[in-house]
Order: C-alpha cells, then structure tokens, then sequence
C-alpha cells in the first residue's frame, strides 16, 4: 500500500484515483476535467476568500468545453 492511500480519506482518494485516464480521448478528458475540479477545491479550501479568478482561467476552460 502506497502512502497516499493510507493517509486520505476514501472520498478524497476517489477524487484523486479520478485524475488517472487512459490513453482513450475521453477517458485523457474526463481525467482532466476532474483535475481542474479537484485543484479548484483544494484551492478553495486552503485559499477561502483570497482567490481572485482571472481572465486567463476563463478563457483555458472556456477552450476546454469546446474540445469536449
């Protein structure tokens, strides 16, 4: 047994088991969707308030619902 999987909670190592893909399109998008969804909330827990979304952010997921 790995570290990780002895310290995490099971719904946070589900969370993080759904980053992995395979080499399928799909599967590479869906991996990183539940990346960009597991990063912005951690960011939300560790940042609370201080988190200012910029422009940038938008437009790279904006770019990444149409690749979808």
């Amino acid at each position: 047994m790995r570290k990780v999987e002895a310290q995490l909670s099971a719904p946070d190592f589900k969370a993080l088991q759904n980053t992995l893909a395979s080499n399928q399109k799909a599967s590479l998008l869906t991996a990183l969707q539940n990346s960009v969804m597991l990063y912005r909330s951690l960011r939300q827990d560790l940042f609370q308030d201080n988190i200012q979304l910029n422009q940038a952010e938008d437009a790279v997921m904006d770019y990444f619902e149409k690749m979808q």
